[in-house]
């Protein structure tokens, strides 16, 4: 009964040691451009100019963060092909 109960507990440190460090990479390292770059956007690009985003849909976010009604924002659609 000993064995099992180190071998349950040794299985629950292990998951915590594996899922933290991807935890924190998950949150606050992975696909963090896509909000660190509309700043930049924001103060670079010309007035009544468009900016087009080539990645999948709803990759970033537009008016959220870009804050600028002088630019015209799209993306690739995620439209199902109805034909």
């Amino acid at each position: 009964r000993k064995h099992g109960h180190i071998l349950v507990r040794s299985c629950f440190v292990l998951f915590f040691v594996v899922n933290i460090p991807l935890f924190l990479y998950m949150s606050l390292i992975h696909q963090r451009g896509a909000i660190q770059i509309m700043p930049y956007l924001s103060a670079t690009v010309p007035p009544n100019s468009s900016i087009v985003f080539l990645t999948p849909c709803h990759s970033f976010p537009f008016q959220s963060h870009f804050h600028r009604n002088d630019t015209a924002l799209r993306m690739i659609t995620c439209e199902p092909p109805l034909q």
